[in-house]
Formats: C-alpha cells, structure tokens, sequence
C-alpha cells in the first residue's frame, strides 16, 4: 500500500511537470526518450543497467546528440527509491565537454528510427556526512572535530524496496542544436532482501575488508580476492556468485595489468580473468552486464595475443538483438585495437605479436544494424542501404561506393561464399548511416576517405 501510494505520487509530480513546463517540449523536437531493464526484480546490491532508447516519431530527419553517458550529464536520471524523496543520480567521474565536442557528436535520425545506448547505474556517489577530521579537548573530555563531506562510490539498488527511475534528455547551451528537453517514462523495478544461499553469500562478501571509501561490496581492492573465492568455492549458484566472479576477474586482470606486469605470473592472471569474465557472460546472458564481461573476456585474451578468440566472442556479442547502437560502436573500435596489437602491448608480455588483420562477415553486420543486403551474383556486387545511406562493396577491391562517393581504405574478400569486411567497412557505414557526428566514435583509421583527386 505505502508503496502504491509513492507510485501515485510519482506519476503525479511527473504530470504536474509536465502541465507546469518542467517536462515540455519545444514544438520542433520529434524524438521521444525510452527507458527499460533487462529485468524488474533485483536482489539488494545487484549490479543495475538501463538500456536508452531515442526515437524519431516524427516525419523528417531530426539531429541528437549520440553521447548518452551518465557521465557527460546529457542525459541524467531521477531516482526514487525506499529510503526517498527522489534524488539525482551522481555518477562517478563526471565528464566536462568542451563546446567543439558536442558538436561533433551530432547524430541523426531518420523518421521511424531509434538510436539506443546502454547504462551502467550499479554504482553511484553519495556524501558521507559527519566523518571526523580530528579530535579536540575541551573541559577534559575529548570531541571530534568536524570533518568535510566527501563523496563516495555506493550501490545505487542498496535498500529492499521499491524503486522508480526515470530520464531526462537535455541539449547543453553549448551544443549546436535547439534546446530540447525529454523525459522518459517512468521505470519501476523491486529490490528484495537475499534469502538461503543469497543470504549466506552475500554475508560471505561483508566479511572482506571493510574500505569506509567505499560503500558497496563489489570492487577490485586485491584484499578482497579471498572472499571473492569464498564465495564462488561455497556457494556457487547464487545470484551473487556472478558478481564474485565479475569482481575476481578484475583483481586478476588489473594485477596482471599493473603489479605483476611483464612477469610470467602476469599472463596466468589474464587466463584466469579471460575464464571469471566468460563465466559471468555465460550467467548473465545477452544482457547489458552479459556485454560488459564478453568484452572483458575478449580484452584479456587479445592480451595474451589470442587475438582470434577475442574476436569471436566480439563477434557473437555483436549480433545480439539486444546490443544497442552504442554498444556497436564500442565493439567495432575493441576490434580494431585487437588488429592493431593495442591490447597485446597493454599486456606487457614477452614476445611478438604477428600482425592481426581482422575480417567480419558483412551482411550479419549490416543486418544487425538493420541494414538492408542485396547480392548481385552475377556481378559479384553488394548492395547495403538504409534510409540516409546507399553503398556498394565488391569482395577483393579496397574501396566502396557509398552515396556515390569513391572511399578508399578498407578490405574486402570472398570467403566459402561469404562476404567478408574489415571493420572499417562497417564503422564508415555507421557513421554515414547516423552523419559525421558518428565518425568521432572511431579511430580516425576506420573511417574510409574520399579517393584524392588524380
């Protein structure tokens, strides 16, 4: 009932803003802004990822600005959790842009169109009030002294509950658009208390060394490895195991990385953390947090130079239905330091690694994107499309015609009937499908250029 009510209690304040101009819209913007989760039910101190999603539903092309990270403060969220009244999400490590960079973020959508971006709320920042910054006597009798509020990291689903979370969608004065402001609908998911095994391990977890830094129980501090283990050793299938495994993966990966870098110890670390990643992608499936540990796994094996391996698993995560036009981008550019030799160097590791020149297959790509393939057979020719972007590939040559346009720097091949493309291909269809705004996502060496002219 308590809970009924705060619901109403949202939906009104919500209806109120809008009547009042809190969530109003200028009358040009034809975007809409929608909010989801993998899952509406969620132990206390479970990881927590939202998926973004822009819509045009308009009847013309409309421009967005495509960095939808919390921490660039584009788009920000509202929380109204058990412990109440709705408070702002505080991301860590918030970004300042300067004004040349939001505008080559701009981005467009064609009518019908939706650009979706993945979120990661599992941790924010709160102020810890009343910490000691000494002590003084007075009369005899020892008090502290008043110390500064200071942030730190905290779980954001850390009460059982009920919690609402919604969007807002807001274009900086600084940005070269119109201003426009969105909100989204308001999300609703319940947080519950761990019972039986969840229970027993997520107290497993406490009894790591306690950092009054900070304020959640999953971090790679080496010092908690061994509760980490306890946890995956003793109680294996609970929900939380997952999250162990997440965060042993990362002690190993970062020891590797930084403490035991250049060792022949530091290349057993990258194995185990390739294993622990896979282990939780396997649990987690083709969810956002499912995304994030195959793209570890793939980091920590191209840095023991099985750059074939990693690839694959990119590969797979690529297709996913569920993989955002975002996550898409981030994929194709980890592709591209795996065939650079960026990862391998990162690792430290004695040896050479042979040049990687990665090739994927074209129309799954494409179609992932949503995209449309046409074959020519007898010329050998393929045609993508989409409602801004027409390009023309044929295996073997290094150019494509996109728009007409001669672009040089890509490869392209026939393998056991397949198309096959670096993924430059697909980057320099990316960032012609959605405009320009789109190419700053990538290295500037996967986007093809215009052929000079002669």
């Amino acid at each position: 009932m308590v809970w009924r009510s705060a619901g109403r209690f949202w939906r009104l304040s919500l209806l109120l803003g809008c009547v009042l101009g809190w969530g109003t819209l200028p009358a040009r913007a034809q975007i809409s802004l929608h909010l989801d989760s993998a899952r509406s039910q969620y132990l206390v101190d479970e990881c927590f990822y939202v998926t973004i999603t822009l819509t045009n539903v308009g009847i013309r092309n409309e421009p967005f600005l495509r960095l939808l990270e919390p921490e660039i403060a584009i788009v920000t969220f509202d929380i109204l959790g058990p412990e109440g009244p709705v408070q702002a999400y505080e991301p860590g490590g918030a970004v300042t842009l300067a004004p040349w960079a939001y505008e080559e973020s701009v981005t467009w959508l064609a009518p019908g169109e939706s650009y979706a971006s993945s979120a990661d709320l599992s941790w924010g920042t709160k102020l810890m009030q009343g910490r000691t910054g000494g002590v003084y006597e007075s009369g005899g009798v020892i008090r502290p002294l008043p110390g500064p509020d200071k942030a730190v990291p905290t779980m954001v689903l850390s009460a059982p509950g009920e919690y609402w979370i919604r969007a807002c969608y807001t274009v900086p004065h600084e940005a070269p658009l119109a201003a426009v402001t969105l909100w989204s609908n308001d999300l609703h998911i319940t947080v519950v208390e761990p019972v039986g095994e969840d229970l027993a391990a997520y107290e497993a977890v406490q009894t790591g060394p306690y950092d009054e830094d900070r304020q959640e129980p999953w971090n790679a501090a080496a010092e908690k490895a061994e509760c980490y283990e306890r946890v995956i050793l003793d109680y294996p299938t609970s929900a939380y195991a997952t999250y162990a495994r997440w965060s042993l993966g990362s002690v190993r990966g970062i020891a590797g990385m930084h403490y035991l870098r250049g060792t022949p110890q530091a290349a057993g670390c990258f194995e185990e953390a390739a294993d622990l990643f896979q282990s939780v992608a396997r649990d987690a499936g083709r969810s956002p947090f499912g995304l994030r540990a195959t793209e570890a796994a793939a980091k920590n094996l191209a840095r023991l130079g099985r750059a074939a391996e990693a690839q694959a698993l990119l590969e797979e995560a690529f297709v996913w239905p569920s993989t955002t036009d975002s996550d898409r981008a981030r994929l194709l550019s980890w592709m591209d330091h795996i065939e650079t030799g960026y990862f391998w160097r990162s690792g430290g590791l004695a040896g050479v690694q042979p040049t990687a020149e990665l090739s994927v297959p074209f129309r799954q790509f494409a179609e992932a994107l949503g995209f449309s393939v046409v074959w020519a057979g007898d010329s050998y020719a393929v045609t993508v499309s989409s409602p801004r972007m027409t390009a023309v590939i044929r295996p073997g040559e290094r150019h494509m015609l996109v728009n007409s346009v001669r672009l040089v720097g890509v490869r392209t091949s026939l393998k056991d009937g397949r198309t096959m493309v670096s993924p430059s291909v697909i980057a320099t269809l990316m960032a012609e499908h959605y405009g320009k705004g789109m190419a700053k996502a990538f290295s500037p060496r996967m986007i093809a250029q215009a052929q000079p002219a002669p």
